[in-house]
């Protein structure tokens, strides 16, 4: 008898987990939810790397869309220059020295503006376009219908987008 219980008392205490197997499962629990936190903390982590990102790209659109209507509106505050420069030509004799002067000084203020992404619309003789041209006329002419055939005032595109029209006349 004393056999049999001295083997059920071995029995149990083999069927109940030692402390060394209580740790090692503790240390295992412990480990699967700091491993749970370590991915928890970098999913945070991407996401608001990605937020960062995203902050960054939109300030960097905002920034360039404000510099982009700043030059706009510079450009638009000068184009009436060169329309009076180009006004002071028609005035002028053309052999006079200030006839000169106002010339190379047109040249080159329209250097200074091309040189910064601006160019000069000049749509004589091509199809009316109401993208990038006004008419101001609409007059008889030799030329097919819906042609420019003459501008009155010049446009100005701002790296391809347009900053003014070209004021023109078209032909019926």
């Amino acid at each position: 008898m004393a056999e049999a219980q001295a083997a059920e008392t071995q029995a149990a205490e083999a069927a109940r987990p030692s402390v060394d197997d209580q740790v090692v499962a503790q240390f295992e629990e412990e480990l699967i939810a700091a491993r749970r936190q370590v991915d928890e903390a970098n999913d945070k982590y991407l996401r608001a790397r990605a937020e960062l990102d995203n902050v960054r790209k939109r300030a960097d659109r905002q920034a360039e869309l404000r510099f982009d209507s700043q030059r706009r509106d510079l450009l638009l505050s000068l184009l009436p220059v060169v329309d009076n420069l180009e006004l002071a030509l028609t005035h002028t004799e053309p052999d006079s020295r200030l006839h000169s002067g106002v010339e190379a000084t047109l040249r080159q203020f329209l250097r200074a503006l091309e040189n910064n992404g601006v160019r000069r619309l000049d749509p004589t003789g091509e199809a009316f376009d109401p993208a990038f041209h006004e008419a101001i006329e609409a007059a008889y002419s030799e030329q097919p219908s819906g042609t420019v055939i003459e501008v009155t005032r010049p446009g100005y595109t701002l790296n391809e987008q347009l900053v003014r029209p070209a004021q023109v006349r078209v032909a019926r």
